[in-house]
């Protein structure tokens, strides 16, 4: 059975765009060709809209390769959140490439958020 390990420090509130907690990333050295990445957007602000990618570095994000992009509009509530998820092989080459690579993190990063928006946001990654 698959277990999940936290990409994100837990659910985050997001206000504003750039990485979501832990900037760092987590470590994907280890891992192997089959896993699965996922987000959970448990609430969003009404009318809001965002954008949330997986980011993977093997350089401390002085570069970073974008694996995985979710696009997000209107009100979610948390009785009703959005979960999306990509299998590996989903992701493309690119991300074949670096993860399991030595020094190799991820990310959740919020590239895009309307004026005055908020949402809850978990990043996980299941093996």
């Amino acid at each position: 059975m698959a277990q999940s390990t936290n990409i994100t420090d837990g659910i985050q509130a997001v206000s504003s765009t750039g990485p979501v907690a832990p900037s760092s990333g987590l470590s994907v050295a280890s891992y192997s060709s089959d896993y699965t990445l996922s987000i959970t957007v448990s609430g969003m602000t009404a009318a809001a809209s965002a954008r949330l990618q997986f980011e993977v570095s093997v350089d401390s994000f002085a570069t970073v390769t974008v694996v995985a992009v979710l696009d997000l509009s209107g009100q979610i509530l948390p009785q009703a959140p959005v979960c999306q998820s990509w299998r590996a092989y989903q992701l493309g080459p690119n991300a074949s490439t670096l993860i399991g690579t030595a020094g190799a993190a991820i990310r959740l990063n919020c590239t895009e958020l309307s004026a005055e928006a908020s949402m809850n946001v978990l990043g996980q990654i299941w093996a």
